[in-house]
């Protein structure tokens, strides 16, 4: 507008280039700025996941080549056993890093600590147990995950079960696998060989028997 006596234009408050944001452009841009740190989240949660079951794989196959020289020269297992974690976390056979306050639902406890894996579930190691409805077998031994809390999504759980029952499983001396209470036996004419893809979750109880 012009100043009626002097001539002087003058801008209103608010108009021209230094306007402030409308409330529909504050929300487009919190829209983007929300979607950009929704795929941050999302990237990094995938991330995450893959390193833990890369993690898992490794301590298990750790677990069983500690087991297998342990008791190798021996030839066998304690008659009667059934969890061998009393024995095998004093000689060190799990992973210094799977130690963990006791876990309520763990049932193979040794002096107030529970073995887990990278999801904070109990591990345990026996034999002669049948577990998962695995057949029993005195130069077998069994490696069980407790899944049951069923809180775990397959994309988390199901890497874990592709790399330990692949291709190469059978050479790494695995006989069976149980999960969500389907029993493959590796290599029984009888029974399909594992096959991680007929495991749609991860509840229940993952057991892997390996042969010492």
């Amino acid at each position: 507008m012009t100043h009626a006596r002097y001539g002087i234009k003058v801008r209103k408050m608010g108009q021209g280039k230094n306007r402030g944001f409308t409330l529909t452009e504050l929300a487009i841009v919190l829209g983007i700025i929300g979607t950009i740190l929704g795929a941050i989240w999302t990237a990094a949660a995938n991330v995450s996941a893959h390193n833990k079951a890369a993690k898992e794989v490794q301590e298990i196959l750790t677990i069983v080549s500690n087991v297998r020289a342990f008791y190798g020269n021996r030839g066998s297992f304690p008659a009667g056993t059934v969890c061998l974690n009393p024995v095998l976390v004093p000689a060190s056979i799990f992973p210094a890093d799977m130690t963990v306050p006791a876990i309520a639902t763990d049932g193979c406890t040794v002096n107030g600590t529970s073995q887990a894996d990278p999801w904070g579930k109990a591990v345990a190691v026996g034999t002669q147990t049948g577990w998962e409805g695995l057949p029993e077998s005195t130069g077998a031994f069994e490696i069980m995950v407790d899944w049951s809390a069923r809180d775990m999504l397959p994309s988390q759980c199901l890497p874990v079960l592709t790399a330990l029952t692949g291709s190469s499983a059978a050479s790494a001396g695995l006989i069976g696998v149980a999960a969500q209470g389907v029993v493959s036996l590796i290599g029984a004419p009888a029974v399909a060989a594992a096959k991680p893809t007929s495991f749609t979750g991860c509840g229940g109880y993952f057991t892997l028997q390996y042969s010492l």
